[in-house]
């Protein structure tokens, strides 16, 4: 740890400050501290003195803050010990990556896939991981797809996976050191008990005051019970919105059908009061409450969901979209709607069962729009 990062420069920052007692909270002069007083103060309230900074990707405001992994040679399956032992193993996680990606040219797309953010106004950090990256259940793996952090207001949120021992556990816990040391960003907190919950690709924002979150194979009930309070208390938001959307999968992804257990896959705001889905994956209700709340429904075709699944987007903010280059008749559907697309190739990263949302570590995101302001 150095004084490059967050923590330092903002404590440099305040050693070069001129205090003064008024600053405290509800001070008042000769008087003794209210404690009635100081129980109203809410954690939002001293958030950015406390850390030196925003953070949260809560809403559908505009991107401002990410980061990327480094991609390097251990990212492969096929050099894993148990993938040798056992190949069906890993297919039947419904994870892929029984492909051989290219290294070069996905680190290649990587480099591509940072500049474009950053022409686009995102500031991109870099995740470099140990090598080799062990975990409780060996060398780890599925260490490009940096989503597995959520990263909320209230601070960032340790998931628990539910399907990939090997993949998972150990470097969800990497995610948030990494946060916590370089950016100064809290743990909110860490999925405990018996609850699965893989927060990040399982939750997705409509608007500053709604969030979809997807009951299967990556997140139990006990999951949510945990992860809504959470984001809920921390949101500033006085009547929070959650939707429940029943995925139908016990693996990852099934990749005949094009279905998967992370709504990130199969859902995503594109527009204010505009969404992209595939519609085999959305249950009745979602549908309908999208309906009811005049949401404009873009749908993805079966043969390109299982190519390249485009809801796996990002959203530099509405009306405008980062997608895979492949999607042509998603991005023209998209287009025809209004959205701005910019195109980003991708191939190498899509081999392993991921897309550029599953890439991406949603750091901050500005204040966005409210139901009421896209529904009326």
């Amino acid at each position: 740890m150095g004084n490059e990062t967050d923590f330092y420069r903002y404590q440099e920052e305040l050693r070069k400050k001129t205090w003064r007692i008024e600053e405290i909270p509800f001070y008042e002069k000769g008087k003794r501290p209210d404690i009635s007083k100081l129980e109203t103060l809410d954690f939002l309230d001293t958030k950015e003195k406390v850390y030196g900074r925003k953070f949260g990707r809560n809403g559908i405001g505009k991107l401002k803050e990410a980061a990327l992994p480094r991609i390097t040679e251990q990212e492969l399956y096929s050099t894993h010990p148990y993938f040798k032992q056992d190949p069906q193993y890993f297919i039947d996680t419904g994870l892929g990556g029984t492909e051989h990606p290219d290294i070069e040219k996905w680190q290649e797309q990587q480099g591509n896939y940072a500049k474009v953010l950053q022409e686009n106004g995102v500031k991109v950090h870099w995740i470099e991981h140990p090598e080799p990256f062990m975990g409780p259940y060996g060398p780890l793996r599925v260490t490009w797809a940096c989503s597995d952090l959520m990263i909320t207001r209230g601070g960032s949120v340790v998931q628990r996976g539910g399907m990939y021992a090997f993949g998972s556990y150990g470097r969800f816990d990497y995610l948030a050191r990494w946060a916590l040391i370089n950016l100064n960003i809290p743990i909110l907190l860490t999925i405990h008990g018996k609850a699965i919950c893989e927060a990040n690709p399982v939750s997705h924002f409509l608007a500053e005051d709604v969030m979809v979150v997807g009951i299967s194979a990556a997140c139990n009930e006990e999951g949510l019970n945990q992860l809504i309070p959470a984001v809920e208390r921390t949101s500033g938001v006085e009547n929070f919105q959650v939707l429940i959307n029943r995925m139908p999968l016990d693996t990852y992804g099934d990749w005949e059908t094009g279905t998967s257990a992370h709504m990130d896959m199969v859902l995503e705001v594109v527009d204010l009061g505009k969404v992209l889905i595939y519609p085999p994956n959305i249950n009745t209700e979602i549908i309908k409450w999208l309906k009811n709340h005049k949401f404009e429904i873009i749908t993805v075709d079966r043969d390109e969901q299982i190519e390249y699944f485009p809801p796996n987007l990002i959203l530099l903010e509405p009306g405008k979209v980062l997608v895979h280059e492949g999607a042509k008749r998603t991005i023209a559907k998209l287009r025809k709607a209004g959205v701005q697309v910019i195109e980003v190739p991708y191939s190498e990263n899509i081999k392993m069962g991921g897309g550029l949302h599953c890439a991406l570590m949603e750091i901050y995101r500005e204040p966005g729009a409210f139901l009421k302001d896209i529904t009326g």
